[in-house]
């Protein structure tokens, strides 16, 4: 039988349980925005931690930041959106 598996932008996978790739893997695979997901995931699990304060925690928080910059930069951050700078035309009910 057939295995159905997501195959996301670019021919990447997701892995089977839906996990994110470690970092080491996302780096080696050559990947940029998949070693950038790699790192986000990374960075906003240590920001959860409770015992991550002061100057450590400005830090994390201001990479992950960052990090979702370039990712918007890479084209989005797991969604799909499009922006379209078009001429406007009047509208004509006629057309419809």
């Amino acid at each position: 039988m057939a295995e159905l598996r997501f195959v996301g932008p670019a021919g990447s996978r997701k892995s089977r349980a839906g996990r994110p790739k470690s970092v080491a893997s996302a780096a080696r695979s050559g990947d940029q925005r998949e070693l950038l997901v790699a790192m986000q995931v990374r960075l906003a699990k240590a920001v959860d931690r409770p015992d991550v304060g002061g100057l450590g925690l400005a830090a994390l928080v201001r990479r992950l930041l960052e990090i979702g910059r370039e990712l918007e930069k890479l084209g989005g951050a797991g969604g799909s959106s499009v922006v379209v700078d078009a001429p406007t035309e009047p509208w004509r009910p006629s057309l419809v």
